[in-house]
């Protein structure tokens, strides 16, 4: 028996005893095997598919950053209750992602802020991410809690701040989410969506798993329930070796820390990983109480080509929970407080993922010239990135749209929520048929992932 599987012999625990445990264990063993959060920038080699995976560091790898009510399939627009339009502003631009998925028109995207009815207050999507730039102006930051010790020592100028991001990524996040149809920039899925940070990496990318976890626990109870945290956005991926002794044990205590979130009617939502393999390799990606996101390249309508997928083989009960979304070459919000000098250095040399190289002008943001650009020039403030990170956040904004829409009802269970959004992908996709990827099903990687439908909108 394992250390993880021994029982203390003592009186019965209350419940909230049993779940403070429950993450000491998680906190304890995770930190025996010296595992480690690093967002996307630098990610360990990317295993080929159907080859032999990254290696682990001790029993468990390192990380990069990255129920239903529906008892019958209704109609389309009697699923899709509507939030009301707004015309787009003059000078915005929307993504080509945002725009694939539905989410936005030519002249036209959802009107999200202050949309619940009667008594219901806003939702808000809380990020675990490296933070979120509370001044960014194309943002609306609802507020932040940090995990963070200490601020990085290879990074001068970083904070443990929840509303400082110096490496970036948060901010990035939060933009595909939420970017304001403010006239300024780029569009998220749900302009003006709130965003609460929940920082745990620090400003080289950095930070611990156990924080990680501690922080969704966190939102999803009591303290997150006074914010209306329904939707959490993680956009980090863990390799967990199959062949390892301790990987069901991992599996199970991790994975249980997203079942009561969703439990508690939280949707969890997370990268399915940047590494061409098997999302069921990956946590939280594998977890059977969260939707995984794999990526798509809007051109190309395929899959991209650094993303992780869903085997063939898998269960029906994975296959209910797998989106894809837009990854590849995605605009969004850039965090002001890094230093824009550094941007030209931060081309990844990894073929699955790379931070676009900018050019900063007085007016706009021009990107390297092999790279693919908005119609217009955008201000500074804003850059492209590719990666699961990306796709991850595009069904957040999706989720938090079809509970403000009414939808999905705000009482439901997170995957119970999932439910709908997947329910409305599939009749999408059975209605027109060019819309969205299912894979290729002569391959390994053949399983089939829904493109995610935004139009919870009169648009």
């Amino acid at each position: 028996m394992s250390r993880l599987q021994r029982k203390h012999l003592a009186a019965p625990a209350t419940r909230a005893e049993r779940r403070g445990s429950l993450l000491r264990r998680v906190i304890k063993h995770i930190r025996q095997t010296g595992l480690r959060l690093r967002a996307p920038l630098a990610p360990a080699p990317a295993p080929v598919a159907n080859t032999t995976p990254a290696p682990s560091t001790g029993n468990v790898p390192r990380l990069t950053a990255q129920d239903t009510d529906i008892q019958e399939r209704p109609a389309l627009q009697q699923l899709t209750r509507m939030l009301r339009r707004q015309g787009l502003a003059a000078g915005e631009q929307v993504p080509p992602g945002i725009s694939f998925i539905e989410a936005a028109t030519a002249d036209a995207v959802p009107y999200t802020e202050g949309a619940m009815q009667g008594d219901e207050q806003q939702v808000t999507v809380a990020l675990v991410d490296s933070g979120v730039d509370a001044n960014h102006p194309d943002l609306v930051y609802a507020g932040g809690k940090s995990w963070l010790r200490r601020p990085s020592r290879r990074m001068p100028g970083d904070s443990t701040d929840p509303g400082v991001d110096f490496f970036g990524h948060g901010t990035h996040v939060a933009g595909i989410i939420g970017a304001r149809n403010s006239g300024r920039g780029i569009v998220g899925v749900a302009p003006g969506q709130p965003v609460f940070s929940l920082k745990v990496l620090d400003g080289s990318g950095q930070g611990a798993l156990s924080d990680a976890l501690a922080a969704v626990r966190w939102a999803a109870g009591r303290e997150g329930r006074a914010y209306n945290i329904k939707v959490i956005n993680l956009s980090i991926a863990a390799y967990v070796s199959p062949d390892s002794d301790d990987a069901e044990d991992t599996l199970r205590i991790v994975c249980q820390i997203f079942q009561e979130a969703s439990d508690a009617g939280v949707l969890v939502i997370t990268a399915a990983g940047n590494y061409q393999d098997s999302l069921l390799n990956y946590v939280p990606a594998a977890c059977p109480a969260v939707a995984a996101v794999t990526a798509v390249d809007p051109s190309s309508r395929a899959a991209s080509p650094f993303s992780n997928y869903l085997p063939a083989h898998a269960p029906a009960a994975d296959k209910a929970r797998v989106m894809a979304a837009p990854g590849s070459g995605v605009m969004s919000t850039m965090s002001i407080q890094r230093e824009p000098s550094r941007y030209s250095s931060l081309s990844a040399a990894e073929p699955h993922l790379w931070w676009q190289e900018l050019r900063l002008s007085q007016d706009c943001v021009e990107l390297s010239q092999d790279a693919a650009c908005l119609p217009a020039c955008l201000p500074a403030g804003f850059w492209e990135l590719s990666g699961t990170s990306q796709a991850s956040p595009h069904v957040a904004g999706i989720a938090a749209t079809c509970i403000q829409s009414g939808a999905c009802r705000p009482s439901s269970t997170g995957m119970q929520k999932l439910a709908v959004l997947q329910a409305a992908a599939r009749q999408r996709m059975a209605q027109r048929r060019p819309y969205g990827f299912r894979g290729d099903p002569a391959s390994a990687k053949g399983a089939a992932s829904f493109l995610a439908w935004a139009k919870f909108w009169d648009g």
